[in-house]
């Protein structure tokens, strides 16, 4: 594709591409293939060169990283079953993950099938460890599916909190029942969306709620190539309704001074900052911390995405 042409450092005849400095967003649009509504948005918001950032990182190969199982091994434990079976790998500075760095079949990796990771991407990681839950609280994952942050939470926690799993697909609520057998966790109960509301009066106001949203995908372009075909503008204003919804739910289930984690997987100030600060307009909330990560293709190659704590007020 084109995109993967520039990236490989090859060069064109200057009249195939609009002048990046008479059109940027023409220019950006059209060399990575990526809507230019959205792309105009990114300069506005971000400038030319954080922009062009994320438009390479849109159509980079995204890494595969791995996130040791804490209840089962250690980074170094799994670093030395991927040198014995010859996989290639960088482990993170700080030690936290480990990314592949040839691509393979992740169930091929020595030590899935018995649990000693999960696939995550370490933006991804970044919400459930800025929320920073701890042994013994009540937490809903109200949209949890596959279980990705599901399993984190567990293993943040020793396995010591009483996690509420649920999601609206109940098809793919079976997927987040596979990754807790898989990973050998004990402390999530999953909980069909329809039955949510009695098993909540049943456990009373959660300590936190982690609301993963459904949103546009901008910070994952790499990985869900379909996305950029598929989102309008229309696309994000009607996401936001969904989001301010489940932030709603999510509201009416923390107990005084229990804790919301908003993320999400865009980088749209609408589905973000915007929305979270429209709550806290008309809620008794405060803004504890957010952070905004853009998707990079440098180094260890990261996606893009959105996490705010929020609590309640006592």
């Amino acid at each position: 594709t084109l995109p993967q042409t520039l990236l490989t450092g090859c060069k064109f005849d200057s009249d195939i591409l609009p002048d990046p400095k008479v059109t940027p967003a023409d220019y950006l649009s059209t060399a990575f293939s990526l809507p230019k509504w959205l792309v105009s948005d990114w300069l506005g918001e971000f400038g030319p060169e954080k922009t062009r950032q994320i438009c390479f990182a849109s159509n980079r190969r995204p890494g595969i990283y791995v996130r040791p199982n804490k209840l089962k091994t250690t980074t170094q434990e799994i670093a030395e079953r991927f040198r014995q079976a010859e996989v290639d790998f960088d482990v993170l500075p700080d030690e936290s993950m480990i990314r592949i760095k040839a691509a393979r079949a992740v169930t091929d990796l020595p030590g899935f099938a018995k649990g000693l990771f999960t696939i995550q991407d370490m933006t991804a990681s970044r919400a459930v460890g800025i929320l920073k839950p701890q042994p013994g609280w009540t937490i809903l994952d109200l949209c949890a599916a596959p279980g990705t942050k599901t399993t984190q939470l567990a293993e943040l926690t020793g396995d010591s909190a009483k996690i509420i799993a649920t999601d609206i697909d109940d098809e793919r609520l079976e997927m987040v029942k596979d990754n807790i057998a898989r990973l050998g966790i004990n402390s999530v109960n999953v909980v069909a969306y329809e039955n949510l509301k009695k098993v909540a009066a049943q456990i009373g106001p959660f300590d936190a709620v982690l609301l993963d949203v459904p949103c546009s995908n901008t910070g994952v372009l790499a990985r869900r190539i379909e996305a950029r075909y598929r989102i309008k503008p229309k696309t994000i204003t009607e996401l936001a309704k969904i989001q301010c919804e489940l932030l709603e739910t999510a509201a009416a289930m923390i107990k005084p001074q229990g804790k919301i984690c908003y993320s999400t997987c865009s980088i749209q100030r609408a589905e973000n900052s915007q929305l979270v600060r429209r709550f806290l307009q008309n809620h008794d909330f405060e803004l504890e911390s957010e952070v905004l990560i853009l998707p990079s293709a440098k180094g260890f190659d990261h996606d893009g995405g959105y996490a705010a704590i929020i609590s309640r007020d006592a």
